[in-house]
């Protein structure tokens, strides 16, 4: 079977996502996925078990989701371990300190460089969404494809 045909076959996230665009991109020539916002590497394996010769970067910028994603690439082995990178940092249009918002109710998967808007976002499905503030480190795509020899980026 290949690369297209298990895509179409199989139900996962990262699958149905792919779905949309299966005949705008050549899946076979796919090295390299940067998952920005990992939140527990869920997807960033998703990506290795239909793409098994891409290596994947997994950004997180959470402290405490970075912690998680660490404790999940910890229990990895064989080629998961080794074509998957995790970074504790976030990705933005300058490198440097930034505000970064965890949510610490309801879904943490949803921190964000960006505040809710008082009174129009923190309301989702009729629950509060909070968040934190707090200070991470933030680098370029460019810096980090530089320092890190990544000449191209297939998938975002």
């Amino acid at each position: 079977m290949n690369t297209k045909q298990i895509i179409k076959n199989t139900h996962s996230i990262v699958a149905n996502r792919m779905k949309y665009v299966l005949d705008l991109i050549d899946w076979d020539s796919v090295d390299t996925i940067c998952d920005i916002g990992s939140w527990h590497l869920g997807q960033s394996i998703e990506f290795l078990e239909l793409l098994p010769d891409a290596r994947v970067h997994a950004f997180e910028a959470n402290p405490e989701n970075y912690k998680k994603c660490e404790e999940v690439h910890s229990r990895l082995s064989g080629y998961f371990k080794k074509n998957l990178k995790v970074y504790n940092t976030a990705l933005n249009d300058t490198p440097g300190k930034i505000n970064f918002y965890p949510v610490i109710s309801q879904n943490e998967g949803a921190s964000s460089k960006y505040k809710f808007i008082q009174g129009h976002t923190e309301k989702y499905f009729n629950q509060s969404w909070i968040q934190n503030e707090i200070e991470v480190d933030a680098t370029t795509l460019d810096i980090w494809s530089k320092e890190n020899n990544i000449n191209k980026v297939d998938i975002i």
